[in-house]
Parts: structure tokens; sequence; C-alpha cells
């Protein structure tokens, strides 16, 4: 039997609700958030996952990446760890594929227009001076790059058809996860 998959990576669009998962998860279920979409910052190199993430990225040597968040989790007695990524940072598909088994990569995803009245509306309500451009500037890139066949299987569609989001524990479901208190995959 596998051991269970106790880190999770959030990517994908502004305003699909990576950091609002990731916290309920933290909130709920005892796993450690790691917020990596903090605006005007570099998540990465403020949370010491730079160089480890850079190994990973080019040399797709997953190791140091994993060992220093299962430290991390395992020191603060934590379930597992869920890091939420900005709607810049991209993995390629080669790149999950050397992760499988150690690291769950979900991309969330929605239509540009959900994606974008999603974010403006939380603007309305936490309020950083962001506006529609900088919507479009940062995730255009993202909006192409999901948009590729290979990376369906890990794409999870955050609004329904009518554009309402879909609920916490049904996109948690979709994720494969069961009913454990920690989460574990199935």
């Amino acid at each position: 039997m596998n051991d269970p998959v106790n880190i999770i990576f959030l990517l994908g669009l502004s305003g699909t609700g990576k950091t609002s998962l990731a916290e309920h998860m933290a909130k709920n279920y005892d796993w450690l958030h790691l917020d990596l979409d903090v605006i005007g910052t570099e998540g990465l190199e403020n949370n010491g996952l730079a160089d480890a993430w850079l190994e990973f990225k080019t040399e797709k040597n997953a190791k140091p990446l994993v060992d220093e968040i299962t430290s991390r989790f395992k020191k603060s007695n934590k379930a597992g760890a869920i890091l939420s990524f900005p709607s810049t940072r991209m993995v390629e598909s080669a790149a999950i594929e050397a992760i499988k088994g150690k690291v769950n990569v979900f991309y969330l995803s929605g239509t540009k227009e959900n994606c974008l009245h999603s974010f403006m509306e939380r603007e309305k309500v936490n309020p950083r001076n962001l506006d529609q451009d900088y919507w479009i500037k940062h995730n255009e890139k993202m909006l192409n790059f999901l948009s590729r066949p290979k990376l369906a299987r890990y794409k999870i569609e955050v609004f329904k058809t009518t554009g309402e989001r879909r609920p916490t524990e049904e996109l948690l479901n979709e994720m494969g996860f069961s009913d454990a208190p920690t989460l574990s995959f199935q």
C-alpha cells in the first residue's frame, strides 16, 4: 500500500479560490498552508523554498523540495502541507510526473469571465488596488497554459455552468480526498 500523499500544490487562475481552499484545509483538517501568492513579494523566496523550487523546475529533482515541505508540516504536527501559488506560476506536465506519488498538483480553473468576476468581487472586500488590467496581465499566460490537453487531468473546474462557485467539499471530493480527518488521498 502506498503512503498517503500529504503535499498539495494548488495552482491556477486568480479568482478561482486557491488561497480560500488552502485556508479551509488548514482550518478544518489541520494542514499547514504555505501561501506563496502574496502581492509584491516572491512567495517561494519568502518561504525559504526558492532554491529547492529551482532545482525541481530545472533538474526535475523534487527531493529537496518535498523533504523541506515534509519537514515543515511534521515539525508543526500537521497532517500535510498545501501550497497556494500565484497565477503566474506554472508546472509543466513533465514536472508533475516527476513528483507523482510525492505531491498532488491541482490547477483550479474556470472561464475567464467567472474568474475575473470572482477576482473583482474579492477586490471589493479585500482591496489591494488591483483592477481588471492587472488580472488580464497576470492571467493570460495561465489561460493559454490551461488549454493544453496534457493538463486536463489536473484541472478542477471551480464554477458551475451557472457561474456560481462549487461547494468546497465538492471540490475536495473531486480532488480525490477520502473522508479521513487527515485528508489522505484514496
